[in-house]
């Protein structure tokens, strides 16, 4: 009877050994098999591809304070012009954040976003896409 019990202390004993070096490690290889599929070209889901952005900026010692995305400034349309509307400038809001992030040099976010929403609406129009401002 003790055998037993002493066996049974020992696979449990082991069972919790495992689980404690799986968790230990379980970021490890979640961080390798990110780092595998951005080598390899394969897509990456939005959550991988915000965390391999979040591990660089450590590495390298870059903290922005602020991060001008597309929602951003697709929210500020959202705001002066009605949903539908707003929504056909989707298209345009990468072009314009990526100018935006390459010419912009200041602090001041919601500046970024307005100038942003310009290069966005000047694109559409120039696809003969124009927004009307409810009233």
């Amino acid at each position: 009877m003790n055998v037993a019990l002493a066996f049974e202390n020992k696979i449990s004993l082991a069972r919790r050994a495992l689980f404690v070096w799986r968790f230990r490690h379980q970021e490890r290889w979640a961080r390798l098999m990110r780092g595998l599929a951005y080598a390899f070209g394969r897509p990456l889901a939005e959550d991988d591809l915000h965390a391999l952005r979040v591990e660089m900026n450590e590495r390298l010692g870059y903290y922005p304070i602020m991060t001008l995305t597309t929602e951003d400034v697709l929210e500020e349309a959202r705001s002066q012009y009605s949903d539908e509307e707003a929504n056909k400038l989707s298209p345009y809001l990468d072009a314009a954040c990526e100018r935006v992030a390459r010419k912009w040099e200041s602090d001041a976010f919601g500046v970024a976003v307005d100038w942003a929403l310009e290069n966005a609406l000047a694109y559409a129009a120039d696809d003969g896409i124009t927004l009307t401002i409810p009233l």
